[in-house]
This record gives C-alpha cells, sequence and structure tokens, in this order.
C-alpha cells in the first residue's frame, strides 16, 4: 500500500473509533436523561402528595396557610429550575459528544444552532429586491459573498455562538423568503442558521422555501465569509452583518469590544428604522428620470458549466491606487470603471467582436448618505456609464468622470425610484397573481436591465470597523454569483490599506482581466493576482 492509502485508511480507523466512541457516550446521555426524568417526576408526584397531605389535616379537608402555600411554591420554582438547568446541560453536553474531535461536525453545530432565538415577523420585499427572484434559474445565483480574513485560526465553535448572538439582531436579513399569492416575502425560517465549512465555488444558490434563511455563513482555516441572497440586503448592509458578526465573535474568543463603528451590538433590540423599505418612504411621484439608458454590447464568450464560477483577484495597496486616481483627478471609482471599460473594449478588439453597441457598466450607489437612512435592507440605486470607443485612456477617463457628475444626483436617483415604485404601487400590478407577475418581471428584465449594461462594478469603498479589529482583521473579500450576462463583473472593497478587487467570472476567457491589469500596473499601481481557479 502507498503512503496515501495508508493513511486513509487510518483515518477511516479512527473514524470509525471515534463513531463507535459517540455512539456510547449518547447513549450514556440518553441513560442519565431518562433516569433524570424518573426522579423529576418522582420529586412532583412527592411534592404532589405532601400538598394532598398538608389540605387532609387531621380533621378531614382544611385550607393551606400562607406559609405551607409559600413552602410547597418555593419547593416547585426549584423542582422547575433544577429541571430546566439539567436540560439546558444536556443539550450541552450532546453538543459536545457530537462534535468531539471534529469542530466543525455539522450535527454539533446543529445542537447549537437550536439555541437561536429569531425575533422576525412577516415582511414584504423591498422595492429594488422584487427583480431578483425573477431572474433565477439554474445558471444565475442572485447572492453576493462578503468575507473577512482573519489573523488567527476560525474557531466554529465560536463562530456559531457568535451567530447565535447576532441573528435576533438582523431580523429580515437572516429570513426565508417564502412566496405568496401576489408578492414573495420574508418570514422567520423553519430551521436554524449553521456555520458551515467553506468547500467548491462561492455563491451557490440559496433555495427559496421556508427552510433556508436568506444568508448562509461560512467559515475557512482563517477566513469568515456571509453569502446573502440579494433580496435580504445590498453591500452596505451586507457589511453591517458581517462587522457584527466579527465583533460577537471576538467577544466570544474574549477580546472586549468598546467600539461599534459600522456594526451593531447584538445585545440590541432591532430598531423599526432599520427594518423599513426605504424606497416607499422617499418615493415623491413626480421626478422622472432624465437620462436614457442606452442599448449595451453583450460579453461574449465560452461560458463555464452551471454552478461553476471564478474570482480572479487583483491585491493592491489601497493608498496607492486612491493617489494614482488624485493624480488623475478622478475618483477610485471612476478610475476603475475606466480601466474595466478599457480592459472590455480592449477584449472585444482582439476577439474580433462587432462593436455596434457601446460597453457600458452598471454602478451601484449607496443611498443612505443622501437620505439619511438607517436601513439594513436593500437601499441602492444605478449609474449606467457608457464607454467610448478608439480614444486614447485619458480621454476615456474624462468621459466617464463627466458622465459621473451628470448621473450621481439626487434627481437622477429619484427619477428611477418614481419609475420602480409607480410599477409596484400600480393598482393592476398590485392584483396580478404572481406567477403572472414574475413572467412580466422576467420579460421586464431582459429588456431594460440584462440588456442596458455590459458589465458591472460595484465598489465598497474602504470600509469602516470597531478599532478592536485591528490586528485580527487582515482584509475584506467581495464577490457576486453567476449571472446570465454580466459574466464578467468587478466588484472591490478595501480596509487596513488592502484593496481587493475580485473579478467574479462565468466564461473561460481572462483576457479583459489581464488587460484591465497591465492598465493599472502602467498607471503605476502594483498589483497581486490570485485566483480560486486556473483556467488554461
Amino acid at each position: 500500500m502507498t503512503d496515501k492509502s495508508t493513511q486513509r485508511a487510518e483515518q477511516r480507523r479512527l473514524e470509525r473509533e471515534r463513531r463507535k466512541e459517540e455512539k456510547k457516550q449518547l447513549a450514556a446521555l440518553a441513560e442519565q436523561r431518562k433516569e433524570q426524568k424518573k426522579a423529576a417526576l418522582s420529586e412532583r408526584r412527592r411534592i404532589k402528595a405532601e400538598e394532598r397531605a398538608l389540605k387532609r389535616g387531621a380533621n378531614g379537608r382544611r385550607s393551606l396557610t400562607r406559609e405551607e402555600r409559600a413552602s410547597l411554591r418555593v419547593q416547585k420554582r426549584e423542582q422547575r429550575a433544577l429541571e430546566k438547568r439539567q436540560k439546558a446541560e444536556n443539550k450541552k453536553r450532546k453538543a459536545e459528544i457530537l462534535l468531539g474531535a471534529q469542530e466543525s461536525s455539522y450535527a454539533g453545530l446543529y445542537q447549537l444552532a437550536k439555541e437561536q432565538k429569531p425575533r422576525a415577523d412577516w415582511v414584504g420585499l423591498v422595492n429594488a429586491a422584487l427583480i431578483f427572484p425573477a431572474t433565477e434559474n439554474e445558471s444565475v445565483a442572485s447572492v453576493f459573498r462578503l468575507s473577512a480574513v482573519i489573523k488567527e485560526e476560525v474557531c466554529p465553535i465560536a463562530l456559531q455562538k457568535a451567530l447565535n448572538a447576532v441573528v435576533p439582531r438582523f431580523p429580515t436579513v437572516v429570513s426565508a423568503m417564502k412566496k405568496g399569492f401576489f408578492w414573495f416575502y420574508l418570514e422567520p425560517s423553519t430551521r436554524p442558521l449553521v456555520v458551515t465549512r467553506y468547500e467548491g465555488y462561492p455563491c451557490k444558490k440559496i433555495p427559496i422555501d421556508s427552510r433556508h434563511p436568506a444568508v448562509r455563513v461560512l467559515y475557512a482555516s482563517h477566513e469568515i465569509a456571509v453569502e446573502f441572497y440579494h433580496t435580504a440586503t445590498d453591500g452596505n448592509g451586507g457589511i453591517l452583518f458581517l462587522n457584527s458578526l466579527l465583533a460577537a465573535y471576538f467577544e466570544m474568543k474574549g477580546t472586549k469590544i468598546e467600539d461599534y463603528t459600522n456594526c451593531l451590538n447584538a445585545k440590541d433590540r432591532p430598531r423599526p428604522e432599520e427594518m423599513v423599505d426605504s424606497f416607499q418612504q422617499i418615493a415623491d411621484k413626480v421626478t422622472k428620470k432624465t437620462t436614457p439608458d442606452p442599448a449595451a454590447w453583450q460579453i461574449q464568450g465560452t461560458r463555464l458549466p452551471d454552478g461553476m464560477l471564478v474570482y480572479n483577484k487583483g491585491i493592491c495597496s489601497g493608498s496607492e491606487l486612491h493617489a494614482v486616481a488624485k493624480s488623475k483627478g478622478a475618483t477610485v471609482t471612476e478610475l476603475l470603471t475606466a480601466c474595466q471599460i478599457w480592459g472590455l473594449q480592449e477584449y472585444r478588439r482582439f476577439y474580433g467582436f462587432k462593436k455596434d453597441k457601446p460597453v457600458v457598466i452598471s454602478v451601484p450607489v449607496n443611498l443612505r448618505p443622501l437620505y439619511g437612512s438607517r436601513t439594513v435592507r436593500n437601499f441602492v440605486s444605478m449609474m449606467l456609464i457608457e464607454g467610448k470607443d478608439g480614444v486614447p485612456f485619458d480621454e476615456l477617463l474624462s468621459h466617464v468622470k463627466k458622465q459621473f457628475a451628470e448621473q450621481n444626483t439626487v434627481a437622477q436617483f429619484m427619477g428611477r425610484i418614481n419609475t420602480n415604485v409607480y410599477y409596484q404601487r400600480h393598482v393592476f400590478f398590485r392584483l396580478v397573481p404572481l406567477p403572472l407577475k414574475y413572467l412580466v418581471l422576467r420579460i421586464v428584465n431582459i429588456f431594460a436591465g440584462d440588456r442596458k449594461r455590459t458589465s458591472s462594478l460595484s465598489n465598497l469603498g474602504v470600509v469602516k470597523a470597531p478599532k478592536e479589529f485591528e490586528g485580527k482583521v487582515l482584509r475584506y473579500d467581495f464577490g457576486f454569483g453567476p449571472q446570465k450576462h454580466d459574466v464578467v463583473s468587478l466588484y472591490t472593497v478595501t480596509y487596513n490599506d488592502v484593496a481587493v478587487l475580485t473579478f467574479s467570472c462565468t466564461v473561460k476567457e481572462t483576457y479583459m482581466q489581464k488587460k484591465f491589469f497591465a492598465k493599472l500596473s502602467e498607471l503605476g499601481v502594483s498589483v497581486a493576482v490570485e485566483s480560486n481557479l486556473d483556467l488554461p
């Protein structure tokens, strides 16, 4: 036998012994619980018999005195407390047995997860989230991923306990999405949220049913990740959830968190303003959209098999990237948008694809600072930035900056919001049953959504976090799930002067990413590239 075969055989033998010991301990625990129940029943009967004896007295039936009633109440209260304490201890012991030597045992973590106490009630989807269930199919997942790479190795037990503490604080985020007669809606999941080890490809589909919360929490050796169904929240709300989870996790590990910058204290109760649909609140029903949406060129390439998603990441200095953007008189987002358009135009030229339509990048904008909203649900609007082919990069960047200035306005966003809210509130559309309604939304998305953009760029900027995270969190990562038309899109986030630029890809060709990173290097940004899968 080879060394690997011997090692696998030894692992199987150890696993059999572990399971045998686990069964033995569970059987002993069950026997102990049986004896405890028998003793509890006997004690309750004794208290009842004592009560009957006191009522009979020496001369027939009589009423109990105040002292006798008080004594019996104390005995009953102590017995209930004892039984509750024994039940909790047995539950904890069962979880420890199931976890055993394998800290990542799902069965053990599931036992811990049963302690969750969600506070969610029925709530409808926000306006921006209505389209996501309509665009789902076998190859599309409206799921995005935020993760933190930490210095120490992740303890799944502490992570599960931290998650249990955080779940009641985010009722709308951790709910499950269900189908109603007219709309999808959010309601507490019938199963607890359990942390699992990260395996396979990122951003797998989250089923739409009562058993699956709209988020999943994953971990690897030094990484804690949360994947969100986009109906639950957006990137900024996701960072708030991830930071809150990290804060609870570090407290479980013995670090006192006093600074709650950009995160919520798990001990607080959820506030009403965190759960509102801000689109409905701010829509003025008057402002109209002023900028028409251009028809966009669609990326062509060799599609990867369903479920396969490649993350090509460029890691660079955040301050260096900011300095280069500043030297060009642009923001980081404007610079990255121009580089992305440049890479896509070079990709189109290299493979000889038609240039009958422009490259258009969809750029989401966080609306919370503009309107003073504190919602943790979706609250973003889009800018559509059109490319300009056959011009030097500096001229392309100037063209991009001009469009940012024109579209990054309250009036432009309000026009888009009013259009979407108008159709949601329309009496006819409200009365249409869900299957017909989502057929209409799919058609609208094809002609007014997918065909209006070539790719997307979402920049979360520099993440603010508690000061206690310094020295513990090394960086954040941000990525999206597989899309039908956005087959190559860019997602960026910066922390601790580490900027991570992630391309979410569902095509084999990588020429566009190479030209993007080459342009950044040419401009003076040193970039290290890594990937979860090496494509030929």
